[in-house]
């Protein structure tokens, strides 16, 4: 890489009269209730996107980043053809830490706005208004506890905030991002969320909400999904991103962010990695995604950064392809001095960058963080983990639903025979062995070979036949899990998503049907009649993000397989049991067809 002349050092939140000072990061429905924070923080956001276009700090520049305009930022030119300079490292070992210092560039923007603007309070509180400048943190969404943002982000027209003067009413920054005269680089001259028909579309907040209220499913809640993010992967190859990785059975950080950007996009921006960054909630959504991420160092102080296992990495703008990327790779195009960038190796602490997170707040001085923040997990995300049958008011099992109902499948009863399986549930609450610390878990993974499809898209998995309109799908009773693929349409202007379509990628994500199981009254049975359920009663559906069906047989480069995991209950909850390994049952292909 060549060193050239830039402008924009990345350091995070300026500080106040010198020192390392730490403030935390906070959720947004907390942040609307501080009226100091808030007003500055929407103020902030409306002058950045005021900012002219040429301003690298502006909200043009610092979003197109991510994908389009396909533009070099800061004269970062790369070291190959500079007309497809894309940045963005998806279904990649670097996809959580590169994504680090990108927010943390919108945070100096962010914080450098608020100071500015905090001088021109005057009166007895003015200090008040300075330090809550200073103070201020890029807030979070924390969308597998509150699944429906604050109204202020999702639905108000305008927002009221204290100004230096006095109230002061603005258009709401955080609803939509209007592009400039010369910054049109979408088909659309505005950022809309689950837009609806009309023309020009405009984002649909009753849709936005059905949407979303999929992370609140009680078949498959997302507090579940990141609980199991969080606790299970042990190396970094399965945590950090979504290609498929030998032995995996749970999400990657990255699949379950990719299912927030299509829930929040519909046929929005947010569900295209080439415009999502404009959409003023992909920075809500991405500085939890880096929540997450301290959340899990916390839990694995050990593990960190890997070397990829081949030459297998896409490579993009800035990286051939075929580089083998490490905790040293620059993080491009995020400069931290006049002619260096970032490594992960310098942004594994999270502190030195002048930012923390609420649960560490609570860690005691000078201990280590994994049990308080383990406790935390526990707290948030840990409530339900599928350790019992749900039960009735009378204590009974849930009844089987009856037969022919359409979403409530029959539970089929196959003839009597050996059950060949070698982790077989034979006994009360899925014990294997005889043993009630041991039990069996029940999954679907969904593989999906890169450049199958030209728009992201969603796989809905149903017990039975989903609703007769697809409008009802997100909110059906039988829904028992969502599957998501984050897809460019224009992977052309991507290196990286180019030559992962040509390189023939496999990426792959997991919906444990364990609790859906014990709701539908089967799990406790044989394995041999819930894998014949299964085979009989699981059907999904494949959605467009612009809600057009396909029908399943046509879904080429799409596998969806039903695994069992065999697991032991520890200290640390249910766990896979050591020196096992998910067992493929069979292959499904979707169960009934589409037009039935």
């Amino acid at each position: 890489m060549t060193t050239v002349n830039h402008n924009i050092i990345i350091s995070g939140a300026p500080e106040q009269g010198g020192g390392n000072r730490v403030y935390p990061r906070r959720p947004i429905e907390e942040l609307v209730h501080d009226e100091k924070q808030f007003s500055l923080y929407v103020q902030a956001t409306t002058q950045i996107m005021a900012d002219p276009t040429a301003n690298m700090l502006s909200w043009f520049q610092v979003s197109g980043i991510h994908g389009l305009p396909a533009t070099p930022w800061d004269n970062v030119a790369g070291v190959a053809d500079p007309e497809f300079p894309g940045y963005c490292w998806h279904a990649s070992l670097l996809f959580p830490t590169w994504h680090r210092p990108y927010v943390l560039l919108f945070e100096q923007a962010l914080v450098s706005k608020a100071v500015a603007i905090a001088g021109n309070y005057h009166g007895p509180d003015a200090n008040e208004w300075l330090q809550a400048a200073y103070s201020l943190r890029s807030p979070y969404w924390d969308w597998a506890v509150n699944a429906i943002p604050p109204a202020e982000v999702i639905e108000l027209p305008q927002l009221t905030v204290k100004g230096p003067q006095g109230p002061l009413t603005l258009k709401n920054p955080l609803l939509s991002y209007v592009y400039k005269a010369g910054e049109q680089i979408d088909p659309l001259p505005y950022t809309v969320r689950n837009p609806g028909p009309g023309n020009p579309p405009q984002s649909n907040i009753a849709a936005l909400k059905d949407s979303l209220r999929v992370l609140i499913n009680p078949n498959d809640p997302m507090s579940a999904r990141v609980y199991d993010t969080l606790t299970d992967p042990d190396t970094w190859e399965e945590f950090s991103n979504k290609r498929t990785t030998p032995g995996s059975f749970r999400n990657s950080i990255e699949s379950i962010h990719d299912l927030i950007h299509v829930l929040v996009g519909g046929n929005g921006q947010m569900a295209d990695p080439s415009y999502a960054a404009f959409d003023p909630m992909f920075w809500l959504h991405h500085t939890n995604v880096d929540r997450l991420l301290a959340l899990w160092q916390a839990l694995h102080p050990n593990v960190w950064v890997s070397r990829a296992r081949d030459n297998g990495e896409a490579g993009n703008f800035s990286a051939p392809p075929g580089v083998r990327v490490s905790a040293t790779t620059d993080l491009e195009p995020f400069w931290d001095g006049r002619a260096s960038f970032f490594k992960s190796t310098e942004i594994r602490d999270w502190n030195r960058l002048h930012y923390t997170y609420p649960e560490f707040l609570k860690v005691p001085p000078g201990q280590d963080p994994e049990a308080t923040i383990r406790a935390a997990v526990e707290r948030l995300y840990g409530d339900e983990k599928d350790q019992e049958p749900t039960p009735n008011e009378g204590g009974e099992q849930p009844p089987v639903p009856p037969p022919q109902q359409p979403g409530h499948p029959q539970v089929p009863i196959p003839a009597p025979g050996p059950d060949t399986d070698q982790f077989p549930v034979t006994f009360d609450h899925g014990a294997t062995d005889g043993n009630p610390n041991t039990r069996i878990d029940w999954l679907a993974r969904i593989a999906y070979a890169a450049g199958k499809a030209d728009s992201s898209f969603s796989i809905l998995f149903f017990f039975g036949a989903p609703p007769a309109s697809e409008h009802d799908w997100r909110t059906a009773d039988n829904l028992v899990g969502i599957h998501s693929e984050f897809i460019n349409s224009r992977p052309a202007h991507c290196d990286n998503c180019r030559r992962n379509v040509d390189e023939g990628l496999v990426t792959e994500g997991f919906i444990r049907l364990t609790r859906p199981l014990k709701k539908y009254g089967v799990y406790d049975r044989p394995t041999v009649e819930v894998d014949k359920f299964l085979q009989d009663e699981l059907q999904w559906r494949i959605q467009k993000i612009d809600a057009k069906i396909i029908d399943v047989s046509e879904a080429d480069g799409l596998k969806v397989e039903i695994m069992t995991l065999p697991l032991a209950l520890g200290e640390g909850g249910w766990r896979k049991r050591p020196g096992a390994h998910p067992h493929v049952r069979h292959t499904t292909r979707g169960g009934r067809p589409t037009e039935e």
